[in-house]
């Protein structure tokens, strides 16, 4: 139970560290999270972006167009199966275009995939939100 402890610590600071990531304006280094075989699935389960490249490409394309003033995720709740993990959690982002500002809160189911010691992001799934 406290190496599953420890693991689930361990998604929670790379979900973290992702997220500043390319919140901050560094869509490129997503390429030490994702998988690459990653998958982007929208709520409706179409896929999004399929590959580390694309997956990347679809943060780079976001980011051309606005600008993220804010961004804040709950503390994920993680389940782990041996080298398999999923996670989920709400979260809240701002964003500028032009003269426009939006907020959006939103859900988002993650499962990595745990190789040589290392988790990876396969697959990020949007969920409706209420």
């Amino acid at each position: 139970m406290q190496n599953e402890a420890i693991e689930q610590q361990k998604i929670k600071e790379l979900l973290k560290k992702a997220n500043q990531t390319w919140s901050s304006g560094h869509p490129h280094d997503l390429k030490h999270y994702f998988h690459d075989n990653m998958l982007i699935l929208s709520p409706d389960l179409k896929i999004l972006g399929s590959g580390k490249e694309n997956c990347i490409k679809s943060y780079i394309d976001f980011l051309n167009h606005v600008t993220v003033t804010d961004f804040k995720e709950n503390d994920p709740d993680v389940f782990v199966f041996d080298n398999t993990t999923i996670a989920f959690y709400r979260y809240s982002i701002s964003w500028k275009t032009g003269d426009k500002s939006f907020n959006e809160n939103g859900k988002e189911m993650y499962v990595l995939s745990k190789k040589e010691n290392k988790w990876l992001i396969v697959l990020k799934k949007l969920i409706p939100t209420e």
